[in-house]
């Protein structure tokens, strides 16, 4: 284990949760900072500080990281800003509002849920709410200079130079590789993404609000969604730096790899992969039922077949033997693509890759990738898949100083 202070840069709604809770089942698990004393840690002798090995939190400052002595590693977790957004507006909106009781667990609730959510990114009250305006950009930039500025432009050309300062940027686009490389950086090995639960979800409250379930879906006019867009340019081209420099410095990939998905077939873990097996009809895949930012993607599957059935042994190049296609909501529920797979298509003894192009004008809620299996033979497929945009850009790089 390594003997360097770790200090984690937890942003919100970025799985900050489970990656705490992944370190604090290692090793570590003694060795965390108390919550209770985050507000003195900039205070306290540093010989009472160098008792713990593992800090997080929101909003760091650089006196508390100062305060800290020894060679520390410091990291943080990236997610698409626009997602990212979302997921905390679904967030506030899934907590139970009680007012006559004096139950308010953020203060951004009450607008939250006294309006629709259209309403809501369209008012002026969403100016005075922090994580809905170039949430990442300011909170880099407060970590590193220690003091706030309403200057988007400096903000932004200083939180691009200095995130390279990070000793580890991981992605939530390629979860699974983030926490392998972590882990090596710390001699940890984290439990494997695709079977753990998910800690701090946003969860449903059915009849809770008249707007929208809590937590549900996300329903805004293409002009709203303009709006957000605006709101978060400085966000939008940080997160593209941070993910240039994933790739070039960790070797995240750069595509969004999708896991956590639902079967009715057999979780099958081999010598060299782990995959999913169906022989009968049914959905060898569907899920994970994440959000997906606007945008052009190509989502890419793989099959293989394993063996026939005995009755059919002699089954036609044109039979269909699976159907995949992908579903969700972008203010209504559609499916995005669809295509049949025939038994010449596939291969028994390698992956054959097949990529259906979806685009969305809006952010798509509960986004699902289906694996239908027709029964017609034996089909295995990887227990993730990828997910690239078909229109990136780099993002420019400035170098200011604080």
């Amino acid at each position: 284990m390594t003997s360097k202070k770790i200090v984690f840069l937890h942003m919100q709604k970025t799985a900050g949760s489970d990656i705490a809770a992944q370190f604090y089942q290692s090793r570590f698990g003694k060795k965390f900072f108390p919550d209770e004393l985050r507000a003195s840690l900039a205070y306290l002798p540093q010989r009472t500080v160098d008792r713990y090995q593992f800090f997080y939190g929101h909003g760091y400052r650089k006196q508390e990281i100062e305060n800290i002595p020894g060679e520390k590693l410091i990291f943080t977790f990236f997610r698409d800003p626009i997602e990212r957004l979302i997921s905390h507006y679904e967030w506030l909106a899934s907590y139970r509002l009680d007012i006559e009781n004096r139950i308010i667990p953020q203060p951004e609730t009450i607008p939250v849920k006294s309006m629709p959510c259209e309403e809501f990114f369209c008012s002026t009250v969403i100016s005075h709410i922090p994580v809905f305006n170039n949430y990442y950009t300011k909170t880099i930039y407060e970590f590193f200079c220690d003091e706030k500025t309403d200057d988007i432009a400096r903000m932004s050309a200083v939180a691009t130079e200095r995130l390279g300062e990070f000793d580890f940027i991981g992605l939530l686009d390629d979860y699974g590789a983030s926490l392998d490389y972590l882990g090596r950086m710390v001699d940890v090995r984290f439990e494997d993404t695709s079977t753990r639960p998910k800690i701090n979800e946003t969860i449903t409250l059915p009849g809770e609000n008249q707007f929208h379930e809590g937590g549900g879906r996300f329903n805004v006019s293409p002009d709203a969604f303009k709006r957000i867009l605006d709101r978060n340019q400085a966000d939008i081209a940080l997160y593209q730096h941070a993910c240039v420099l994933a790739h070039e410095r960790f070797g995240l990939s750069e595509s969004r790899i999708v896991s956590g998905f639902s079967t009715q077939g057999v979780l099958h873990r081999g010598y060299e992969t782990t995959r999913f097996r169906i022989d009968t009809n049914g959905y060898l895949l569907f899920g994970p039922y994440e959000r997906l930012n606007a945008g052009n993607y190509l989502v890419t599957f793989e099959l293989k077949s394993v063996q026939y059935h005995p009755i059919a042994t002699d089954l036609h190049d044109d039979t269909v033997v699976a159907v995949l296609d992908v579903v969700g909501s972008d203010a209504a529920d559609r499916e995005f693509a669809r295509r049949d797979i025939t038994m010449a298509e596939i291969r028994a003894d390698k992956f054959t890759a097949f990529s259906l192009p979806v685009s969305a004008n809006l952010p798509v809620s509960r986004f699902e990738c289906r694996v239908y299996a027709t029964g017609a033979c034996k089909l295995e497929a990887p227990v993730s898949l990828s997910v690239t945009k078909a229109d990136t850009s780099a993002a420019a790089s400035t170098r200011p100083a604080c």
